[in-house]
């Protein structure tokens, strides 16, 4: 097993990107752990907990979220919040 974690599976530059999605293609399971299918409430949730990866004028929680790289890999999606 992998865990890849928030930021590690975001690659900016296509042929990383490509790297990482042919080292993966074997694997059937390829899971995405996100709070909502709702992009803007994940981030939300995020952003309600006291952790900040990085600088104050970075916003990570967006940047990690709404990166294809993490949608476009997973296979398989869950999700860890009901919606109320």
């Amino acid at each position: 097993m992998f865990d890849f974690g928030g930021g590690h599976s975001v690659f900016e530059e296509a042929v990383l990107f490509d790297r990482v999605q042919q080292a993966l293609s074997p694997f059937r399971n390829v899971v995405l752990l996100t709070a909502l299918a709702g992009l803007d409430e994940s981030i939300c949730i995020l952003c309600t907990r006291k952790y900040n990866p990085g600088p104050a004028d970075i916003d990570f929680h967006s940047l990690f979220v709404k990166h294809h790289s993490n949608h476009e890999l997973a296979k398989i999606v869950v999700y860890t919040k009901k919606n109320a």
